[in-house]
């Protein structure tokens, strides 16, 4: 388990990202509640948001942000590749919009944050 707490680490200071593993393992390490309960809940709350997300229902999170679902028409590009232009299908897409906390947050310097 060690192994996997420095892994994330290693992750996070070279790449600047994280995954799924790193975020569960930091909650149970700030709330001390057993590591299968803390994944079980992030897969279902992300679930969630995806399900939500395909009945278009906008989720929104006080002072962290909302995800909504984008329809965009089909639209004619021009295609350097094949010279000619090209037919886009209509495709929808997921937007996050930062909340006024996150954003605020994201907005400061790293020595605001930890204050």
């Amino acid at each position: 388990m060690q192994y996997l707490k420095d892994g994330c680490k290693l992750l996070m200071q070279q790449k600047r990202e994280t995954n799924k593993r790193c975020l569960v393992n930091r909650v149970v390490e700030k709330t001390g509640v057993a590591e299968k309960v803390v994944s079980t809940v992030v897969d279902s709350f992300l679930d969630t948001i995806i399900e939500m997300l395909h009945d278009d229902v906008r989720v929104r999170i006080r002072n962290f942000g909302q995800w909504y679902v984008v329809d965009y028409p089909e639209r004619l590009v021009y295609s350097p590749k094949e010279g000619r232009p090209v037919l886009i299908a209509p495709h929808r897409r997921a937007v996050f919009k930062p909340g006024a906390q996150l954003h605020m947050v994201l907005s400061s310097t790293p020595e605001d944050v930890t204050e």
